[in-house]
């Protein structure tokens, strides 16, 4: 996600400083040896099974660490190796462990003096969870928002509050409006409201009308019951729920959630205090931040097989016998093998919704449409670029329906991304962007949605996402 760049992590970085253990620029390699911040490199953990015997045992795992430096900390890189300033916890450093610093810099306490007396304030209550997903993938934060029946809008939940009287009361006030938040998630949340505890308290512009104040809560997920959920299904959602868990992704990058935008307060939030939407390791290097893409139904699969098992790899089918022959259509799997393939919303209702007859050059609806929502971690990511005017050293454009690129993943990278392209010929065809991944480790499930087949026209065009409702 954006704010996992070289500038925002080098900005946050003096944020972060009190969560580490040690300031000092040498890091202890585990033979004893150091060696300088600028100096540190981090090489490829894992190769292919079939690719073991052929590695020195030595570069399996060739991170330098310390007390400042993550000794699991190696990023899936390439066979060559590569310095880096800024580290970002991939998909290789797969742990539970973390920290975040945001709230370790919230009181517990609400200071004397912050209500005003017989002035409301908006109270928005704000309830993250880190989603550790059983210890498949990295852990990542999400956020409870309440969808809005009138407008679709995604908030914080939130009440007024208003201290009444003179400031011989005010030492009871902040505990009040606590104890209010506290009866706020026993009745909207009910049997679960015992695993949501109080974290802190933020104030933002006191001169304001009304100010906005947020009561941070933390939910744990202790529940067996909810645990083997969470793991092992996507959750059915249809567009009359009224909670929501949202990645930090869906509400900084996006703003929305499916079709659903994200609130002002919400995104404002996240805007003047950046440090709410990262998780870091105990030395302070910040873990990357899932994508969130869709899929479809893979072909052959049922919707029991994915919401309990998750997608099935594409079959690579680069069996062309005539080079020269004119494709009508470019399917992804054709050039980068049998790997999962995922889309941003505007492109995932192609593969949700309709299926390419190749006899007749043309898609047609499916039956039972659904999407599904995945948190993904791209990992270190390969860029495809194709020259639509023959004036770089790309790969032509009309070149892709040949283009076959299968060893991405035995370079080091974890997932490939091309945007979208048309073509000419007697027949123009298209290229529609796609995430693919490298493992099933890189994704979780979030939800399950079900397309209303009703919306979705009888001939595909660019225009189908708009025009498709989900029930």
């Amino acid at each position: 996600m954006l704010p996992n760049t070289s500038a925002a992590i080098k900005k946050l970085d003096t944020l972060t400083r009190h969560s580490r253990s040690n300031s000092s620029e040498k890091y202890e390699e585990e033979n004893g040896e150091t060696t300088t911040h600028s100096d540190r490199k981090y090489k490829l953990k894992e190769y292919r099974d079939m690719y073991l015997n052929a590695v020195d045992s030595n570069n399996s795992n060739n991170s330098n660490s310390n007390s400042n430096s993550n000794k699991s900390g190696n990023s899936r890189l390439s066979a060559n190796i590569y310095d880096t300033e800024d580290y970002i916890h991939t998909l290789t450093n797969k742990t539970n462990e973390y920290v975040y610093p945001f709230i370790d810099g919230l009181s517990l306490n609400i200071p004397t003096g912050t209500f005003a007396p017989n002035k409301r304030y908006n109270i928005h209550v704000c309830v993250y969870r880190v989603f550790k997903s059983g210890g498949n993938t990295l852990p990542f934060l999400q956020f409870k928002l309440l969808k809005q029946s009138a407008s679709n809008e995604l908030i914080f939940p939130s009440f007024k509050y208003e201290r009444i009287g003179d400031d011989s009361n005010d030492s009871d006030t902040g505990k009040s409006c606590i104890n209010h938040g506290n009866d706020a998630i026993m009745r909207w949340f009910k049997a679960y409201a015992k695993d949501i505890k109080f974290k802190g308290f933020i104030k933002t512009d006191g001169n304001a009308p009304e100010p906005e104040c947020y009561l941070i809560y933390e939910e744990t997920i202790t529940s067996d019951r909810y645990k083997t959920l969470l793991r092992t299904e996507l959750k059915n959602m249809t567009s009359t729920e009224n909670w929501w868990w949202v990645c930090t992704h869906e509400i900084f990058n996006k703003g929305m959630v499916l079709h659903y935008p994200v609130s002002s307060i919400v995104r404002g939030l996240f805007a003047s205090m950046p440090l709410i939407m990262f998780l870091y390791d105990k030395n302070g290097f910040t873990y990357e931040s899932p994508t969130v893409l869709y899929t479809g139904f893979t072909e052959g699969s049922s919707l029991d097989e994915i919401r309990l098992i998750g997608p099935r790899k594409l079959t690579d089918d680069n069996n062309i016998t005539n080079p020269n022959m004119l494709h009508k259509n470019v399917n992804e799997n054709r050039m980068y093998g049998s790997q999962y393939y995922f889309y941003d919303l505007d492109d995932v209702f192609r593969n949700a919704c309709y299926t390419y007859d190749s006899a007749k050059h043309k898609y047609k609806r499916i039956t039972g449409p659904h999407i599904f929502r995945y948190a993904v971690f791209l990992g270190v990511i390969k860029v495809t670029m194709f020259d639509t005017d023959n004036t770089t050293t790309s790969v032509s454009i009309n070149g892709a329906a040949t283009f076959h690129d299968t060893k991405w993943e035995m370079e080091g990278f974890e997932s490939v991304f091309h945007g979208k392209y048309k073509f000419g010929g007697r027949q123009p065809c298209e290229l529609s962007p796609v995430f693919s991944i490298f493992d099933n480790t890189q994704f979780v499930g979030l939800s399950c949605h079900e397309v209303d087949a009703s919306t979705v026209p009888s001939e595909f065009s660019d225009t189908v996402c708009k025009m498709v409702k989900l029930i």
